[in-house]
């Protein structure tokens, strides 16, 4: 299997605390949260491998993807 590059977004609401998800669909949703970019950042990560090796376990598919991250208000890569 190819690893699919998918672009995750990384939003700030007003009260400062950071969100992380993507656009494009995946076999299963998932997003992070946290009170910094960083920390919003790594917890996606860690739920998306919770959620991949769930996914594995139940249909036997390994979903291989790279995230590239990008803020929402500037598409920029970060």
């Amino acid at each position: 299997m190819n690893t699919q590059k998918v672009k995750a977004l990384i939003e700030c609401n007003k009260n400062g605390f950071y969100t992380v998800y993507c656009e494009e669909e995946l076999p299963f949703c998932c997003f992070g949260e946290g009170r910094t970019a960083d920390a919003a950042r790594m917890d996606f990560l860690n739920l998306f491998e919770a959620m991949r090796q769930d996914h594995l376990q139940r249909t036997g598919e390994n979903v291989e993807v790279e995230f590239e991250f990008a803020t929402e208000l500037s598409r920029a890569m970060i």
